[in-house]
This record gives C-alpha cells, sequence and structure tokens, in this order.
C-alpha cells in the first residue's frame, strides 16, 4: 500500500525514543476554528462515519533524534477504518490509510521488547506504575499481511483503542 502508515517500518527502539510532538501550527482565530470544524464534519458526512475514536499516534519519520510522531483518530465507515490526524487541518481530506473492517483479524498491545502487554497492566488505571506510562504499540493485525501499528504514551491508552478495533471489527463469513 503506498499509505505511509503502512511504508513505515516501526522499530521499537525508535518508540522507546519517540517524542511525542504535536504539530501545532499557529491557533486559528474563532472563524478559522469554525471554518475547520464545519469542513471536518462535512468530511465525516461524505465519509458515511458511523463513529470516531482516539487511535494513538502514528511515525511519521525517524531521525537521528528519534521519531516523529502525529496524532490519529480512526473513522468508523460502514467497510473501513479511515486514520485521519487527530486535529483538524487546512486540507481535511487528509488521511494516513485505509483499513477494511473485515480484514481486521485481532489487535494486542505490545511494550518496547515487543512482548504482549498483560491484561492486569492494562486494566490499571494508575497512569504513575512505571508498567503502565511509557511507549506502547497497538499492533491491528490483518491476517497474512503486516500489522498496521499505531504508537500510545500509556497502556490505558492502547487498550481502549484496542477495544474500539475490537468493537467496530465486522465478524467474517
Amino acid at each position: 500500500m503506498g499509505d505511509i502508515l503502512f511504508q513505515t517500518q516501526l522499530t521499537f527502539e525508535s518508540v522507546r525514543a519517540a517524542r511525542f510532538q504535536r504539530t501545532t501550527p499557529a491557533i486559528p482565530d474563532v472563524r478559522e476554528q469554525q471554518a475547520l470544524r464545519l469542513a471536518r464534519a462535512r468530511r465525516l458526512d461524505r465519509l458515511g462515519a458511523a463513529g470516531m475514536f482516539p487511535c494513538g499516534s502514528v511515525i511519521m519519520s525517524v531521525g537521528p533524534l528519534g521519531a516523529f510522531l502525529t496524532a490519529t483518530v480512526a473513522v468508523v465507515t460502514s467497510t473501513e477504518f479511515v486514520i485521519m490526524p487527530a486535529e483538524p487541518g487546512e486540507d481535511v481530506d487528509v488521511e494516513y490509510g485505509r483499513v477494511e473492517r473485515a480484514a481486521v483479524t485481532g489487535a494486542v498491545v505490545l511494550d518496547g521488547d515487543r512482548v504482549p502487554v498483560t491484561e492486569e497492566v492494562l486494566r490499571s488505571e494508575d497512569e504513575l506504575r512505571p508498567d503502565v506510562g511509557g511507549s506502547f504499540v497497538l499492533a491491528v493485525e490483518m491476517g497474512s499481511e503486516s500489522p498496521m501499528t499505531l504508537v500510545f504514551r500509556s497502556a490505558i491508552e492502547a487498550r481502549r483503542a484496542r477495544d474500539r478495533f475490537r468493537e467496530w471489527t465486522l465478524p467474517t463469513g
């Protein structure tokens, strides 16, 4: 696929060194904010959005200082998850990737050592626990294809997205 989401080779070393940065342009005035919200709402209508949820960050590039990440949302349509920037910018048509809902076969949260995170850690509400904070990866599995990988700042955020992907995945056959 030509989408940046699928081209990026995620390394766990880059996740550990990830710098969670936001590309925050100058704060638009109230009219500009309203125009951006209206444009995003129209875009969601065109997609036929049935739902939307935060789904971590995607790695935009990896450099000597670590990975550059941008926050994303998954827009749920009748057949797909459309991964878009969390904050609408001037171009509301920006997408980082699309995944067929029926193609998703699983979702697992991994720690920096590529080990699945236990349910105990994922269910903890204590963000200050060392095993709950940090960088985590949600691998959204799609059968024999490479998984879509999304980066999170906490196990709790990753669990919430994992549960939403599972909730919205279409049954197969």
